[in-house]
């Protein structure tokens, strides 16, 4: 287990470390010949370090409270990590609620979550939450029900579906697409599509971001 948790970790950050200023809708893993070719459309800033892991049960309940922005004491980030992460071993779904200001909540099934600074030895200011791995109508259903309490535009996510319905991997393996959502005060919210397209899989990830 040791082992993964660099893995993890990049992919924690892969998720939400781009200033939410700069990003843009998507990026796409671009089919080359025999090879791929990330085209990147936005900043990202990957980082590799071993982050501690809290390892989750299935069924399980994690709190993470965003009311107030969180120190690093408060976040649990060790004295030479920038982040840290829950998961289950076995990718297996826990509960997970977020506590928000005004008394607002996100609640889900999540196969893993991080909490991380962008800026080295500060204080936390994204999360990210993974929810387990569905198809096109189950990413339908879960924006569908996210969509009124987030303030989702409903018509985009229509849209969206009507593209990734017909994709092939003709022009890439793999994209993204982010739906802006209604900020809770100072955190900024959005939600995540990833589209595998050689498993035609789906996974949905909820962003939180805010300024420290």
């Amino acid at each position: 287990m040791p082992g993964r948790l660099p893995f993890l970790a990049a992919e924690a950050r892969a998720l939400i470390e781009r200033p939410i200023g700069k990003r843009v809708g998507r990026f796409r893993l671009l089919r080359r010949g025999s090879g791929l070719a990330l085209a990147l459309l936005t900043h990202w800033r990957l980082a590799l370090e071993r982050a501690p892991a809290r390892l989750v049960a299935a069924g399980e309940d994690v709190i993470i409270d965003l009311a107030t922005p969180p120190t690093r004491s408060e976040a649990g980030l060790a004295e030479a990590s920038d982040s840290r992460i829950w998961m289950n071993e076995q990718r297996r779904p826990f509960h997970l609620s977020v506590a928000l200001p005004d008394g607002r909540a996100f609640a889900t099934e999540a196969v893993l979550a991080a909490l991380l600074t962008t800026e080295p030895g500060g204080s936390p200011n994204r999360f990210t939450a993974k929810l387990p791995p569905t198809n096109l109508e189950g990413v339908r259903r879960t924006l569908a029900k996210l969509a009124p309490a987030w303030q989702l535009d409903e018509a985009e996510i229509a849209a969206w579906a009507a593209r990734a319905a017909v994709v092939t991997t003709a022009s890439h393996a793999y994209s993204t697409r982010v739906f802006g959502a209604r900020s809770a005060a100072f955190v900024r919210v959005e939600f995540q599509v990833e589209h595998h397209l050689e498993q035609d899989g789906y996974v949905v990830d909820a962003l939180f971001s805010w300024d420290e």
